[in-house]
């Protein structure tokens, strides 16, 4: 049976993986997935790939908790994940990457 923290690490996990899907069809068809999604998450979704633009020292809670303005709005969040493409995908995919590993090392 999966810790509640090990069960939040998976569906962030697979959320940030349907967000990489979506951002490969149309930018209309991004923005209806992020706008289906609550706030906390695309909170959870930003700070993944900002985790993926890289950093030293950057920890997915770190980022999480620090007070960035895309934070306060569903709206500011989907801006934020829109203006970064076409590197989203691979700011998510590098973000997961160090996400798994810290997840690991827990």
């Amino acid at each position: 049976m999966l810790t509640r923290s090990e069960f939040a690490a998976k569906s962030t996990r697979q959320i940030v993986l349907n967000v990489v899907r979506t951002s490969a069809e149309t930018p209309d068809d991004l923005r209806e997935y992020l706008n289906s999604l609550p706030l906390d998450v695309l909170r959870k979704v930003v700070a993944v790939m900002y985790l993926g633009r890289g950093g030293s020292g950057r920890t997915f809670a770190g980022i999480l908790a620090q007070p960035l303005p895309c934070y306060s709005t569903k709206v500011a969040a989907i801006c934020k994940l829109i203006e970064k493409q076409p590197r989203l995908c691979d700011y998510l995919s590098k973000g997961l990457d160090a996400f798994d590993r810290a997840s690991l090392d827990r």
